[in-house]
């Protein structure tokens, strides 16, 4: 018998967050065998008097930390009851006082999480300047990580396509890891898609590690695209658009094409393409 998969969903009470979670349970419900966890972390302020100068501050604290326990458990409860107890899956509830980063990692470790699931909501300026929870969970997140955006349903996947560069070899436990999530995913077509400009040449090296793809993927019903275009993030897109890919999953490399994806240069692109989920399967 398999064993139970994990998701885990983080969650801020928001309008997008509500909806991710709502796209968590369509594709738990669908998966089968999965049990969701729902996450809301919260931190103290981070202006205030400076600790140590006496016990009012301290006190202030631990009345501020209780009023926030208080908010969030009845924002939970109106999940729980609202979304979480009529799809029938078993599920956890967690609130923790932490970054959300941090407090997802540890629990993905501890609860052996298959897959983390954030709210991909637009960025308002202060988040733009501080840095947003999905943009920062795709550069630290220590698992699986699938980025839902803002009012997309969840609907079973035609397809999915797993965007590579083929410059370094994919370890093969992270390609292990993305067949083990396409079988969670359940698309109905696999692409293994690769953009090039029209003078480049695949080298022996690229050559080699689509091969080691391949292998991977036996069993599975898969193909290969290799698609001539000046910019990776275009060609990509533009792929996406025209064959309808309802997931798109890549491997985030530091200044890779999958990173340059969520950059403000690529804004524009990406919004043409919000209705797309955006898995990353980190290395």
């Amino acid at each position: 018998m398999d064993k139970t998969r994990n998701i885990l969903l983080s969650t801020d009470f928001s309008e997008a967050a509500v909806n991710a979670l709502k796209f968590a349970i369509g594709l738990a419900k669908e998966a089968g065998g999965t049990r969701l966890i729902v996450l809301h972390s919260f931190q103290l302020p981070a202006t205030g008097p400076v600790m140590g100068l006496g016990t009012a501050y301290v006190t202030d604290q631990a009345i501020l930390v209780d009023q926030m326990q208080a908010q969030a458990r009845e924002h939970m409860l109106e999940l729980e009851e609202g979304y979480l107890k009529p799809s029938g899956l078993d599920f956890e509830c967690v609130m923790q006082l932490g970054s959300a980063m941090n407090n997802i990692n540890d629990l993905a470790k501890s609860k052996k999480v298959d897959l983390v699931v954030v709210a991909n909501e637009k960025a308002g300026k202060l988040e733009r300047l501080l840095g947003s929870l999905p943009l920062y969970a795709l550069e630290h997140s220590k698992a699986p990580l699938l980025l839902v955006p803002d009012k997309v349903a969840y609907r079973p996947f035609r397809k999915m396509a797993f965007a590579t560069d083929l410059k370094t070899y994919e370890r093969e436990a992270v390609l292990k890891q993305l067949r083990y999530l396409a079988e969670l995913f359940k698309p109905d077509d696999i692409c293994v898609l690769n953009v090039h400009t029209a003078e480049e040449e695949l080298s022996g090296k690229e050559l080699q590690e689509l091969e080691h793809i391949r292998q991977e993927f036996q069993g599975m019903d898969y193909e290969v695209e290799m698609i001539e275009s000046e910019d990776a993030e275009e060609g990509i897109l533009d792929f996406v658009e025209q064959e309808e890919v309802g997931l798109l999953a890549a491997i985030p490399r530091q200044h890779g094409f999958f990173e340059g994806l969520f950059h403000s240069s690529i804004t524009k692109k990406l919004a043409r393409h919000s209705h797309v989920p955006l898995l990353a399967i980190h290395e």
